[in-house]
């Protein structure tokens, strides 16, 4: 997929305490352990944001990660 490496915001100015840059890790198919629904999920690195969330690995679902990316980074 072209978005995998690709990194997005959550459009907040560089430099802003609200800013969040998550790097595409993987895009797949897979029971959301949330729901336990089959879904499309992402996961992801942050790459900027606050302290708690920088530097780990996550994953979301396809619809969530496209309602927060605001831009490509």
């Amino acid at each position: 997929m072209d978005e995998i490496g690709k990194s997005y915001s959550n459009g907040h100015p560089i430099g802003s305490q609200y800013r969040t840059v998550r790097k595409v890790l993987a895009i797949y198919k897979d029971h959301y352990r949330y729901t336990g629904r089959e879904e499309t999920l992402v996961w992801f690195h942050c790459t900027e944001g606050k302290s708690d969330a920088k530097d780990r690995d996550r994953e979301i679902t396809l619809q969530a990660f496209a309602t927060w990316a605001k831009e490509i980074v």
